[in-house]
């Protein structure tokens, strides 16, 4: 190749990556999101944890009128969403793996029932008995009678999307016609992410990704990862927007933050899981990914994460929401 060969593939390598980056940038600003990580990580405040933590509590505060800690944002959320979209809130419950009931919880009690799990002992010490702990606390809330037809278990560091009242109705739509999916979940990391299976979208979106990769040429390896999660993302937020319904696909193993069970599975789903053993390398997202009941992921997440410090490994995480919010800007 003769360099001025190298030289024209060069240029139209970077003229591409202007146009596509230009592209996205448009897109951010024009198409309605519904992933929610620029309303709860705005960026003035997107490095300062207790900045946000406040910024949060004050909006959770107008929802439910008081202002504290965590499962106030949990629940405050979750009521919001139902309110801005006109529709009735589900039957809620705070399940409390605790020893005793904490002040933060004690203003919830008059309107929302709070089952208390917790049991006299010590504290786990080592990171595979914190793991253990997670896993019998999470079958052992999920393991409640109930008439209703699903089931949602809500971890405390996470929130609901915006829109979530209306994308958890599609959801359950679809799951009345398809009885033999027994869970879903409903949030994913972003940087984790695959581009959806080709049924779940048209094939022009494809082509032109193909078609970009290629111009980009000698460029691909660094723009490959940030321009998939950021296409993937726009086609989940037009999918919504054309059709105002959430996509299924196939479970990708990680994070049990929210879930949506079936609840005439529920009974089966804890007795066959809340024996098996959680390790370091096998928690229970990877109890629940392994076991032989039917889940699918839906192809946006319902739920941000919230939680920037990790209970096990004792030590801060970079959340991808974060990350997202700041691509989005920038």
């Amino acid at each position: 190749m003769r360099w001025y060969d190298v030289v024209r593939q060069t240029l139209v390598s970077i003229t591409c990556i202007l146009l596509w980056g230009c592209l996205l940038r448009y897109l951010a600003r024009v198409i309605p999101s519904i992933s929610g990580e620029t309303i709860y990580f705005p960026l003035r405040l997107i490095d300062d944890d207790r900045a946000l933590n406040m910024y949060r509590l004050n909006i959770s505060h107008e929802i439910y009128q008081s202002a504290i800690k965590q499962y106030d944002h949990v629940v405050g959320f979750l009521i919001g969403s139902y309110q801005l979209h006109g529709r009735r809130c589900p039957s809620l419950e705070i399940c409390n793996v605790e020893q005793m009931t904490f002040d933060e919880l004690e203003q919830f009690r008059l309107h929302i029932p709070i089952r208390v799990l917790g049991r006299v002992g010590t504290q786990p010490s080592t990171v595979n008995a914190t793991i253990t702990k997670e896993a019998e606390d999470y079958f052992n809330c999920l393991n409640k009678t109930t008439k209703a037809r699903y089931v949602m278990l809500l971890e405390d560091d996470a929130l609901v999307v915006p829109n979530f009242a209306a994308m958890i109705t599609t959801l359950m739509e679809q799951l009345d016609q398809r009885s033999q999916i027994d869970y879903v979940k409903l949030y994913h990391p972003n940087q984790l992410r695959k581009i959806p299976s080709i049924p779940m979208t048209t094939t022009g979106p494809f082509q032109s990704i193909a078609v970009s990769f290629l111009m980009c040429g000698t460029y691909q390896l660094v723009v490959l990862r940030r321009v998939a999660i950021a296409w993937l993302f726009f086609l989940a937020d037009v999918r919504y927007f054309l059709t105002q319904s959430v996509y299924l696909s196939t479970p990708e193993s990680c994070c049990t933050p929210a879930v949506l069970f079936r609840a005439v599975r529920i009974p089966e789903i804890v007795s066959a899981l809340s024996g098996e053993k959680a390790v370091l390398g096998h928690a229970k997202d990877h109890i629940l990914d392994e076991s032989r009941f039917v889940g699918r992921q839906t192809d946006a997440n319902l739920v941000v994460h919230i939680g920037s410090i990790s209970s096990v490994r004792k030590r801060r995480i970079v959340l991808s929401e974060v990350r997202m919010a700041k691509d989005r800007l920038h």
